[in-house]
């Protein structure tokens, strides 16, 4: 059995005769590809956007995740066992507990990541950066939010007297439905950038 050869033209070269000038052009192809001295900062470039690429939607999916599931699982089961507010309300602070630095945490490696992802794309559209440009936006907002409930809306609810609680209980519910609302809305819009 010979060795064949495959061109790029999709002609298969054993030891028969193809068109000569076929012949050259694919040994010049191959040979230009083995000289390719560019590759290994392709490579790299490549692994760092595949990674920066990881991260930051591996991050959007966790936060987004965590609302969803605080939102439609974890809540309305407290509700359901603790249908008073104030005994539910010991569940939810208790729920809440040292998570605020995380979600900082996740809101700045968002936005490095997204940065990074910036940095290393080239040659893109005005539409992609008018969705970028968007979606920046919507994670400011999103951490304008974020600071809303940390910092103004959650000592407002721990000092609630008895009769407050159900109100704050509501409005937080309003206000987390308003934030998973746009990371996700953020979330779609660099799945529409990345696939023009």
């Amino acid at each position: 059995m010979q060795p064949a050869l495959l061109l790029p033209s999709g002609q298969i070269l054993n030891g028969s005769r193809v068109n000569d000038i076929q012949t050259s052009q694919a040994l010049r192809h191959t040979t230009s590809l083995a000289r390719d001295d560019d590759f290994p900062a392709r490579l790299t470039l490549a692994g760092v956007t595949l990674l920066l690429t990881l991260v930051h939607v591996g991050l959007a999916a966790l936060w987004i995740g965590a609302m969803a599931y605080s939102l439609f699982v974890a809540q309305p089961a407290v509700a359901r066992t603790q249908p008073d507010p104030v005994r539910a309300e010991e569940y939810y602070r208790e729920f809440a507990t040292g998570n605020r630095w995380r979600v900082v945490a996740i809101i700045a490696a968002l936005a490095a990541s997204g940065g990074g992802l910036v940095m290393v794309a080239s040659g893109r559209s005005a539409t992609w950066w008018l969705l970028i440009g968007a979606k920046t936006a919507l994670l400011a907002v999103g951490a304008g939010i974020f600071w809303w409930v940390s910092w103004r809306g959650w000592p407002r609810r721990i000092f609630a007297l008895p009769a407050e609680i159900p109100a704050e209980q509501a409005r937080f519910r309003r206000v987390a439905l308003a934030l998973m609302a746009v990371v996700g809305l953020a979330f779609v819009l660099g799945v529409v950038a990345a696939h023009p």
